[in-house]
C-alpha cells in the first residue's frame, strides 16, 4: 500500500510555527486540494485519558481537526469511506509530529452554504488493538517481538523510542542493550491473562511491571517513569508493518 497526499492544510502561528497536516490516499495521483483550518483552535491533538497518570499503560491518541470546505460535499469521502483507507499525517519543520486514520463514522460537516465547516477525527489505532484476538499459543519471543507485532497492526509504520532501562539478572546492561529485547516468553504465557486475551491486553501485561506506558509523539515511545528522573537512555528500533490488504506482517 502507498499513500500519497490528496487533501493538505498548512497553518503558520508565532507559536508553533509551520504546521502541516496531509491527508493521504492509498495510490492516489491527482492533484493535492489545499484546505484552510477553521477557526483558532482548528486541531486539537488528545494524548491518553489524562498524561498525569503513570498507570495508563497504553495511551491511545487521536487527532480532531476543522476546516472550511469552499465546495458542497468537497470532502464527504471522508465520512463514506472504509475505515483506514486514508492516513493522517501532522508535520512540522522538526519532521512527523503524529500520523493516524481517519474515522469515517465520527466525520461531521454543517449543511448550509459554502464556505462551511468539516470535522475529522482520526485515531492512532492502539484503542482498536481490543479488536485483535491474541491466539498465539506456541513458540516463544523476545519482548519487543510481541510489542512490534501489536503495534504493525495499527498499520502504521513507525520507529518504536524505548527508554526502559531496568534489567534482570544476567542480562547485558549496556545502554544499546534493551531489556525488552533480551527477555524471552512463550506465546501461551499470555493466555493466562484471562479470556479473550487481545493484542491490547498484551501491551499492558508487557509493560505494567516495567511501570511503563506507550503513546505516540513523533513516533512511538516506550518510557518508564520513575526511570526520567535518573540517568535516561533511549534506544530507536524499527516497527514492523502490517499489509491489511495481504494480512501479514513485514
Amino acid at each position: 500500500m502507498a499513500f500519497f497526499t490528496k487533501y493538505q492544510i498548512v497553518s503558520t502561528s508565532d507559536v508553533y510555527g509551520q504546521i502541516t497536516i496531509n491527508i493521504k490516499q492509498d495510490n492516489y495521483n491527482g492533484p493535492i486540494i489545499q484546505l484552510d483550518g477553521a477557526g483558532r483552535d482548528w486541531i486539537k491533538l488528545k494524548i491518553g485519558k489524562n498524561t498525569q497518570d503513570i498507570t495508563e499503560v497504553v495511551m491511545a491518541s487521536s487527532l480532531v481537526f476543522s476546516f472550511y470546505c469552499k465546495e458542497d460535499f468537497q470532502t464527504i469521502e471522508l465520512g463514506e469511506t472504509e475505515p483506514y483507507s486514508f492516513l493522517v499525517e501532522v508535520t512540522d519543520i522538526q519532521g512527523l509530529i503524529w500520523s493516524g486514520w481517519v474515522m469515517p463514522e465520527e466525520y461531521e460537516e454543517a449543511y448550509h452554504s459554502t464556505p462551511y465547516v468539516a470535522t475529522v477525527r482520526a485515531t492512532d489505532g492502539l484503542d482498536e488493538l481490543k479488536n485483535f484476538p491474541y491466539d498465539l499459543t506456541g513458540g516463544k519471543d523476545s519482548l519487543i517481538v510481541q510489542i512490534q507485532r501489536a503495534l504493525a497492526l495499527t498499520g502504521l509504520s513507525l520507529n518504536i523510542r524505548e527508554s526502559i532501562n531496568i534489567y534482570s539478572n544476567g542480562m547485558s546492561t549496556a545502554s544499546s542493550d534493551s531489556p525488552l529485547v533480551q527477555a524471552q516468553v512463550r506465546n501461551a504465557t499470555f493466555q493466562d491473562i484471562g479470556q479473550n486475551v487481545t493484542y491490547y491486553d498484551v501491551l499492558v501485561a508487557i509493560l505494567r511491571p516495567f511501570l511503563a506506558r506507550i503513546y505516540q509523539y513523533r513516533g512511538w515511545n516506550i518510557e518508564n517513569i520513575q526511570g526520567k528522573r535518573g540517568i535516561y537512555v533511549e534506544r530507536i528500533i524499527i516497527s514492523w508493518r502490517f499489509d491489511s490488504v495481504r494480512g501479514h506482517l513485514s
